[in-house]
């Protein structure tokens, strides 16, 4: 029986439903960052537009397993803490913070979506794929891997991902992807799920695992139609190495370089 048993089911557009209470946990960090960003002034940002040290601590006394303090003392900036900085990007994608100079204020979208589980997690399902390119082929394969097996580590999902990305035409240097070149896609993948609630990812480097708030979050990055990852891209095809960009010709032509 779910810990969260007897609460509100909420339903989804992509028809599932889910637990309030699961929802409420899994999203407490977005809701918190989205609530810091919704004040008087926003979030105060570093001159390179980064999360202020203040706010960075707190985020990991949120959320202690990022980062050990007692070892190491307290972290001094956002691109220490992969997670952190990967859930400030998500929330940008989603368009739910914008920045306006040195400050990072809350949208009207994000306003909106901030006290309705569903849709907020259905919008950091969507934008958790990178906007274009191989990442974004890449996230949207990783998905896929996260809800048809329930999580992994980033090695074994790139390893499962790698013959789709293969065979949908992606090379470097005229020579398709290895393994090594995926894994940290989907490394960083995995951080930013965590960060939204839509995954958990032990210490220790074992393999993330799917929250029930992730699996209804992520539906809504699957087309409605066929469940295959909506947000995939085929790579563009050019005429010779040195027009990357030209249209494609009768003769078969090489796929662009990620």
């Amino acid at each position: 029986m779910s810990e969260h048993a007897g609460s509100p089911a909420l339903p989804g557009a992509g028809g599932g439903e889910l637990d309030a209470a699961a929802a409420d946990e899994a999203l407490a960090l977005v809701r918190w960052l989205l609530a810091c960003a919704g004040e008087d002034r926003g979030i105060a940002l570093t001159e390179t537009g980064a999360l202020n040290r203040a706010l960075v601590r707190e985020a990991v006394s949120r959320r202690p397993e990022w980062w050990d303090t007692d070892v190491v003392g307290p972290p001094y900036q956002e691109a220490e803490i992969r997670p952190l900085a990967g859930l400030h990007a998500l929330l940008g994608r989603g368009r739910l913070l914008r920045r306006r100079g040195r400050r990072l204020l809350l949208t009207a979208r994000g306003r909106e979506l901030q006290q309705q589980p569903a849709p907020l997690l259905e919008t950091l399902g969507r934008a958790l794929p990178a906007a274009g390119g191989f990442e974004a082929a890449v996230g949207a394969l990783a998905i896929g891997v996260l809800l048809s097996d329930g999580g992994g580590s980033a090695r074994e999902i790139a390893t499962a991902i790698l013959p789709a990305l293969i065979a949908q035409g992606w090379r470097a240097d005229d020579r398709p992807p290895v393994v090594d070149h995926v894994r940290p896609i989907v490394d960083e993948l995995l951080w930013t799920a965590d960060a939204a609630g839509l995954v958990r990812r032990p210490r220790g480097g074992r393999p993330a695992a799917l929250t029930e708030a992730g699996r209804f979050g992520l539906r809504a990055a699957m087309s409605p139609h066929d469940r295959t990852p909506a947000t995939t891209p085929r790579p563009a095809r050019s005429r010779s190495r040195r027009s990357p960009h030209a249209a494609s010709d009768d003769r078969g032509a090489r796929p662009q370089s990620w």
